[in-house]
């Protein structure tokens, strides 16, 4: 449990997002580690600060740690080169409620007491620090790429490759992070919303469909998600019809995860689905698989788990390993943290781990967007290419708006 804090005046006069951008300002001109969140089907916001010196890397065993918030790149190999963010101060929009973590030690302390000094000095965003601009590796030609990923397919070296591309765009004069992420909450209201800064990332924010685990006391899921067609306004899902391609496709996902289980010999998991989906403006196809703790004894699952799945089949390809190089030698930039895996340790009792989709690095002046497609042997090079926009206008569409 955490301790609440007695707010300063000044501070317990601000509103809820009020509050939420004071501390996330802070955090970030102090260069302190900050991640707000909010889950899928809900309205509030989680913010966390990390006052640790040096930040929590490698295998994270997330059924024993503290509370807090995961990130990992793509490249990570199985899971292993993991960050955590550490929950020392948390805010909960919910409760209104401004707490300390009880497993702060003394020293710690003293930087949580001059940070809560500094929000009374400056709640509002501070110009004073000059940005570096984003190191930008473009992407190779989307089109060429798709055309050698079908050609390597249809000769046997794979089944599938997830292939993607990234665009720098400049953002309006005035952006705010809050706003927008607020935003994105308002218009994705089945994702998982969030704003990360650490100083080795920069800043982050996406709205992403796809649960990688989650965990509850006694439950353990994941979802295959994969293919994608585009909503008309008002569409019903039952009218949206799917082609071979995306069915096979959702299927290998779902396959994937299924080897994956017998790997650690598990049997006793439920699967539901595929059923049609709505994310924003776009559809896909998605299929759950539950497991019951009490019906096993494997108390590391989660842990386990994310370690093989990470990078499923829908952000990567079949088989992993040669769709994992093809990507390497292949897209022409460092994904960093898009399509690798973040979210809330621990927090509240659950742990909700998400693969990081339909997401940007930004500055206060530019970002990078990122996004990729499925392609299969029955791919559309033009197709493919437009799902990647569509993908990317999860976020244009908020900030330009």
């Amino acid at each position: 449990m955490s301790e609440k804090i007695a707010q300063k005046e000044l501070f317990l006069s601000l509103s809820r997002m009020e509050k939420i951008t004071s501390l996330y300002n802070r955090a970030v001109s102090t260069g302190r580690p900050v991640a707000i969140w909010s889950l899928p089907g809900s309205k509030d916001f989680q913010v966390i600060i990390d006052f640790s010196e040096f930040s929590t890397s490698g295998r994270i065993e997330v059924e024993k740690s503290l509370p807090g918030f995961i990130y990992s790149p793509f490249k990570s190999e199985e899971g292993k080169e993991s960050y955590f963010l550490r929950a020392d101060l948390i805010y909960s929009s919910k409760t209104d409620a401004l707490s300390i973590s009880p497993t702060v030690k003394d020293e710690v302390s003293v930087s949580v007491d001059n940070f809560l000094q500094s929000l009374e000095e400056r709640s509002k965003p501070s110009n004073e620090e000059a940005e570096p601009p984003i190191s930008f590796q473009k992407s190779n030609d989307y089109i060429e790429l798709v055309k050698n990923g079908i050609s390597a397919i249809k000769a046997g070296a794979y089944d599938k490759l997830v292939l993607s591309r990234n665009k720098k765009i400049t953002l309006p004069h005035g952006f705010d992070p809050i706003r927008t992420l607020t935003q994105l909450r308002d218009a994705y209201q089945n994702a998982f919303c969030y704003l990360l800064y650490t100083k080795q990332f920069g800043s982050w924010m996406a709205a992403t469909p796809e649960t990688l685990i989650s965990l509850t006391e006694d439950t353990f899921e994941t979802v295959s998600l994969a293919g994608t067609s585009v909503l008309a306004p008002e569409q019903s899902l039952n009218t949206v019809s799917w082609t071979q391609k995306e069915i096979e496709e959702q299927a290998m996902v779902s396959r994937y995860i299924i080897n994956c289980f017998k790997k650690i010999r598990l049997r006793e998991f439920k699967e539901s689905g595929p059923k049609t989906v709505k994310a924003g403006n776009l559809a896909h196809l998605k299929t759950w698989f539950t497991v019951q703790y009490k019906n096993i004894n494997f108390e590391e699952l989660g842990t386990v788990m994310l370690e093989l799945l990470h990078p499923t089949s829908a952000v990567c390809g079949m088989p992993l390993e040669g769709a994992r190089q093809f990507i390497r030698d292949r897209e022409g930039f460092d994904r960093s943290l898009f399509a690798g895996f973040l979210g809330p340790v621990n927090v509240n009792e659950t742990t909700n781990i998400f693969v990081n989709l339909r997401t940007m690095r930004f500055t206060r002046q530019e970002a990078v967007l990122y996004a990729g497609a499925g392609i299969t042997a029955d791919s559309d090079p033009e197709k493919e290419l437009m799902e990647t926009e569509m993908k990317m206008n999860t976020l244009l569409n908020i900030i330009q708006s």
